[in-house]
């Protein structure tokens, strides 16, 4: 059936939102993946009479639902590989760490560059932990304990390790703290960047090689070629510019809250949607959801 699409969110009141807008658009609901114990509500939906996404998201203007076409791609995929700052966690972890150490607004505006776009992310990521150097270790700790995960997270990576996908988390990122987050919400391994540090002090860089956006992707292709499988066969999620070749690549790409660049480039976005929104794009049904540890 063509015009299908996947109304999905994660509003208080998103299940009569949903059908409140299917009413008055004249949209038909096949059938609902969520229930009333979901973190977030899920429609599937034919509208015949809308021929593509931008037409429905027009349609929806701010009314906190997520849209997405929904065809034979919608699968269980066989890996998934996920961004960690401002995707599996909350916020930027070095925009956290320079605020414990004095240096946030400064970072944070490179940051905000960075992710955008307007800086090449090892130029960014170079002037940022430059403003670092000197900070005791013992800092690296706090951001550990100061880092929130992203709703949905834990229930994303627990479903699909339950139905046997490997999960990465690949961050441009920091080693202290990927391999926190992935032992915590168990993902099959990490890749990550590693802070300078020496005599008990950060030395204000990083030790090559440099994870960034190729590094990304060749880990996607990597991944694949050991599993035997096509990037046709993965889900990636991301939300900034240094995502971008990845979630091109794969089957299903993913903008999580993204920023403006990655959403022109992106076909598949979710706003209004916590990290449970990716089981639902696969086809998954609320019934298959892994909701505990």
């Amino acid at each position: 059936m063509q015009h299908r699409y996947l109304l999905t969110s994660s509003s208080a009141d998103a299940y009569q939102r949903i059908i409140d807008f299917c009413n008055i658009n004249n949209v038909e609901i096949l059938s609902w993946l969520s229930d009333n114990a979901a973190s977030a509500q899920a429609a599937l939906t034919h509208a015949p009479h809308i021929n593509h996404i931008s037409t429905l998201r027009g349609l929806l203007g701010n009314i906190h639902i997520d849209a997405n076409a929904f065809n034979e791609n919608n699968q269980l995929k066989k890996l998934l590989i996920a961004d960690m700052d401002a995707t599996i966690i909350r916020g930027e972890s070095l925009d956290e760490l320079a605020a414990l150490c004095g240096k946030g607004e400064q970072v944070a505006a490179i940051t905000a560059k960075t992710m955008a776009g307007d800086i090449d992310f090892q130029t960014g990521l170079n002037m940022r932990l430059s403003q670092l150097a000197g900070q005791d270790e013992t800092i690296l700790e706090k951001v550990r304990q100061h880092t929130v995960i992203t709703e949905g997270a834990a229930c994303l990576i627990a479903t699909m390790r339950a139905h046997n996908t490997p999960c990465y988390l690949v961050s441009g990122g920091f080693t202290f703290l990927t391999s926190h987050i992935a032992s915590t919400l168990g993902f099959t391994g990490h890749f990550a960047n590693q802070l300078g540090i020496e005599n008990g002090q950060l030395t204000g860089s990083a030790i090559p090689p440099i994870i960034d956006k190729h590094s990304k992707e060749k880990i996607l292709l990597q991944k694949c070629e050991e599993l035997g499988i096509t990037a046709a066969n993965t889900v990636c999620v991301g939300d900034g510019a240094n995502d971008a070749a990845m979630l091109h690549k794969a089957g299903l790409g993913v903008c999580f809250e993204g920023k403006p660049i990655l959403k022109k480039a992106t076909d598949i976005h979710l706003d209004y949607t916590d990290l449970t929104g990716l089981l639902y794009l696969q086809g998954l049904s609320y019934d298959r959801f892994i909701t505990s540890l």
